[in-house]
């Protein structure tokens, strides 16, 4: 019996084998027809058993010829793909490849122009719903959706990015980051967790935008927020938890998310449910006030998206969106915004530190433009067009390059779509294929954005660090006070119809926060007694010293989630002019 149950097994699993080897080899037809360079692989990202047992594979895997696994292995592990930069299409010696699986064929590409297009034929290259869903732990939203739900999704959102919310970021991104600085001068030391501050700062001004509630500093005690009256969590603590926890929350069944006793479970279940109720008030606030919203001449992101969505604004019923895909929009917007601008913004200002003459160019800037104009004089129409035309604005698109903080993007092609590349190649991504978009590599193509003049030891000392390739001259015009704000392969807010809704309010928030911050006050290193001392008092060497350790750890350090960033703090401190 158990001699028969054996065969049986057996038999099945060598069904399974040839069934895949079979589909494999269908697959890979496929690929070589499509006229792009093609690789076996046996790894498809949405591979169940490679998500859950690569740390048992991995290692064997790794101790094969390189040959074998080029370039397959490397793109697989998608939380190295940001450090790898554009190391797999250099393996390769091309930009765009498709790898045949047995699973179905993805396509890799670096190239701006493949990019590009993947970005602007929506109606071919759509949203792989089986990766977005993450962002529906509240509802479908305008991250989540396509087709006509996506269109009807974005009307809405988009109503809420208008000229007077433009205003209120510049002025508020100002305030916010003016008392941020008195919190720090108050604190007197380096700066702990830069990135914490930035996206807290982030989701200050987003907040004041969204909700007309205006967040401060003086609450923050060893990272506690109080929260009020009635509530477990304060609305600042609840969205960072909830956002922290974003995987669990999605991978999670709801009945186990609510019954196992694990910690990281408790915080996210609480923080799920405290953030709800906040939104879930505002939004009936915003609703039972629709009359009044709606005559209003200007309003917030909430009564914005609210008045969009409602019948008596939108063109038909058709296009109206029932109140309850209100709360999933308002989280990913604020998920987005705040966490990619914070993000991006912590990269920039340490990137200021280690670059002081870079520092001190932006503040000859700010001194030229703001002169002895006070905070309250500075004004968005006169002095951010002024700034991100300017210096400041090769410094935030050199920060946005070197650093871009999400490393890919996905699209799934609905039909056979045909495609030029760069060098004029023509081909065609075959039907249901996975396209991953590589933004990162594609932005740290050394072809297209030459590096920095090192010696090979110098490149190895630093560890290959991006921040070794920080360069604001090749935004600089030929007068080097202009800067270039667009270039073909540039894409780090994303182009065509789903473009960043936020991108205007990212670049404003950025543009007031660092004219606020550099205008009286400077970031510099901060050289520790043990480095000094082992310099032989030699402030300079010791310097050097740890600005070289600085740009390693923006290498080393840095971890791929939904975002990139750096785990361990640099030593940065705020100082006056």
């Amino acid at each position: 019996m158990l001699s028969t149950l054996c065969q049986a097994v057996a038999v099945w699993l060598l069904f399974l084998a040839l069934f895949k080897l079979f589909k494999w080899r269908r697959f890979h037809n496929i690929a070589r027809n499509s006229g792009i360079p093609d690789f076996l692989s046996p790894i498809h990202l949405t591979d169940t058993w490679w998500l859950v047992f690569y740390p048992f594979f991995l290692p064997v895997l790794e101790k094969l010829p390189q040959s074998w696994t080029t370039p397959w292995l490397s793109v697989s592990q998608t939380w190295k793909l940001w450090k790898l930069g554009h190391q797999a299409f250099d393996d390769v010696k091309c930009n765009t490849f498709i790898l045949a699986t047995p699973k179905g064929n993805m396509v890799w590409s670096a190239d701006p122009q493949v990019i590009s297009q993947l970005f602007e034929q929506t109606s071919i290259a759509k949203m792989p719903a089986d990766l977005t869903q993450v962002y529906n732990i509240y509802g479908p939203n305008i991250g989540s959706s396509e087709g006509e739900s996506w269109k009807k999704h974005r009307r809405v959102v988009t109503a809420g990015f208008n000229p007077s919310i433009n205003a209120i970021t510049w002025k508020e991104s100002i305030h916010q980051t003016t008392t941020l600085i008195d919190r720090w001068l108050e604190e007197g030391s380096p700066i702990r967790s830069m990135r914490e501050w930035t996206c807290r700062l982030a989701l200050h001004v987003i907040t004041l935008a969204f909700f007309s509630r205006r967040l401060g500093w003086n609450d923050y005690t060893d990272d506690h927020i109080p929260p009020p009256p009635g509530r477990k969590l304060s609305f600042e603590e609840s969205i960072h938890t909830v956002i922290s926890r974003l995987g669990l929350l999605f991978l999670t069944p709801k009945i186990l998310l609510y019954t196992l006793p694990f910690k990281s479970y408790r915080e996210a279940r609480l923080a799920y449910s405290e953030w709800k109720i906040y939104m879930v008030e505002l939004r009936d606030q915003a609703l039972a006030r629709l009359d009044e919203i709606q005559a209003k001449p200007t309003r917030n992101l909430l009564e914005s998206i609210v008045a969009a969505g409602s019948a008596g604004r939108a063109k038909s019923e058709s296009q109206t969106l029932p109140k309850e895909t209100i709360i999933p929009n308002i989280f990913f917007t604020i998920f987005a915004g705040h966490e990619t601008t914070g993000n991006t913004t912590a990269f920039m200002l340490l990137l200021l530190a280690i670059y002081p003459d870079v520092q001190r160019r932006l503040q000859k800037q700010l001194d030229n433009q703001l002169r002895g104009r006070t905070r309250k004089q500075w004004t968005i129409e006169e002095d951010y067009p002024a700034l991100i035309r300017g210096y400041m604005g090769a410094i935030m698109n050199e920060s946005m390059r070197v650093y871009n903080v999400v490393a890919w993007q996905a699209r799934r092609t609905a039909t056979d779509m045909p495609i030029i590349d760069s060098k004029g190649n023509n081909f065609v991504i075959p039907r249901n294929t996975l396209c991953f978009l590589g933004i990162s590599a594609m932005l740290r193509d050394p072809n297209r954005w030459p590096e920095v003049k090192l010696s090979e030891e110098r490149k190895r000392e630093l560890h290959h660090s991006p921040a070794m390739n920080f360069d604001t001259s090749r935004w600089l015009e030929e007068d080097g006070l202009t800067s270039r704000q667009e270039q073909d392969n540039f894409l780090p807010f994303g182009t065509g119809p789903r473009v960043c809704p936020g991108k205007a309010l990212a670049l404003i928030e950025m543009t007031a926060m660092l004219a606020a911050l550099f205008k009286d006050h400077s970031l510099e290193l901060v050289v520790d007694e043990q480095r000094l001392e082992a310099c032989d008092g030699d402030a300079e060497r010791a310097w050097n010293e740890t600005r070289d350790e600085s740009i390693r750890m923006l290498i080393d350090d840095i971890d791929t989630n939904t975002n990139i960033r750096l785990r361990k703090d640099l030593p940065v401190r705020v100082v006056q002019r």
